[in-house]
């Protein structure tokens, strides 16, 4: 059951689009979080982190249809939504730390954990610092800083349109310069272009967005992961080394499997996601085509990770 004692006295406002299910606000370190939380109270607790361009709105159809099975906090990290745009603080090592704080105020300390796009870069940390509190996680559509994101990106046409935004948001200013009047069109392309289906985002998803993309600071914001990748794939790096080092300690003293895989599957649906994430039984989740499957865990640690690649209709293809 999720201890949200706090929440309890917190202010909240219902979200008109989905029942049972509330706004709320926070401060950590400083920097006010926007989440929405509601479901089963009695159930276990799912966190999920959204992707750039978008915020906990990305998953209000999932939240929805797990309502009945998990409590759910989807909060809108530093920069996105309508949490604050800080001029500071995007590598993915300090929003694990905002994320952290945000669940550790509302009392929560074991969940499961999904994640989408720039939300996997987060996530990803996030496992390795945190992993004695994750049960199961998933990360969608994402390819993470220092472990699987390339440092050469495709430059082929029939690739390129889907990458080619994280060169052009690395550059100050410019696309602040040239994005900025022109949200609505910047977003209809890269939503409903990089989509298995352009119907998938309706016109009420746009205009959310595109409400999201005119607050104040929120395009710099929206850049500031992809300008911070480096030093993320750096502090990936080097807790991927330290978890290595901390597996061969361990090993001396008693046998162990070393560190985590990632299992990457494509043609994974939102719905086959919601059914495998109700899934008590599996060590790791994993998903291909409506399936089960049981990969071997091979993890120092409790978290139980698979990588998945949401491009089937009516999900969102490679984002980060």
């Amino acid at each position: 059951m999720p201890a949200l004692s706090l929440a309890s006295s917190r202010w909240s406002q219902p979200v008109d689009c989905l029942d049972g299910f509330f706004h709320s606000y926070a401060t950590v370190d400083g920097v006010r979080l926007h989440y929405v939380s509601g479901g089963n109270p009695q159930a276990e607790t799912l966190v999920l982190l959204a992707g750039f361009p978008q915020s906990w709105y990305a998953w209000h159809k999932v939240m929805a249809q797990l309502a009945k099975h998990f409590f759910i906090i989807a909060p809108d990290l530093p920069g996105q939504g309508d949490s604050d745009k800080p001029l500071m603080g995007y590598d993915t090592a300090a929003l694990a730390e905002k994320a952290q704080g945000l669940l550790m105020q509302l009392g929560v300390t074991r969940y499961y954990l999904a994640a989408h796009d720039i939300g996997a870069w987060v996530a990803w940390p996030y496992a390795l610092r945190y992993s004695d509190q994750i049960l199961k996680m998933a990360l969608l559509d994402a390819g993470i800083p220092g472990v699987t994101l390339p440092d050469m990106l495709p430059a082929s046409p029939d690739k390129a349109w889907k990458t080619w935004h994280f060169a052009f948001h690395l550059i100050p200013d410019l696309p602040e310069a040239l994005i900025e009047g022109r949200e609505s069109t910047y977003l209809e392309w890269f939503l409903r272009r990089k989509t298995a289906s352009p119907m998938a985002f309706s016109e009420d998803d746009l205009r959310e967005y595109v409400r999201l993309m005119q607050q104040p600071g929120a395009l710099r914001a929206g850049m500031s992961p992809y300008r911070q990748a480096s030093m993320s794939a750096a502090q990936n790096r080097a807790l991927l080394q330290e978890k290595a080092n901390c597996a061969c300690r361990c090993w001396r003293s008693a046998p162990i499997k070393a560190p985590f895989p990632i299992w990457r599957h494509r043609c994974v649906t939102m719905p086959s996601l919601c059914r495998a994430l109700r899934w008590r039984t599996a060590d790791t989740l994993s998903l291909k085509n409506n399936r089960r499957r049981w990969p071997t865990p091979l993890t120092p640690f409790s978290a139980k990770v698979s990588t998945v690649n949401a491009s089937s209709p009516g999900t969102h293809e490679l984002h980060a």
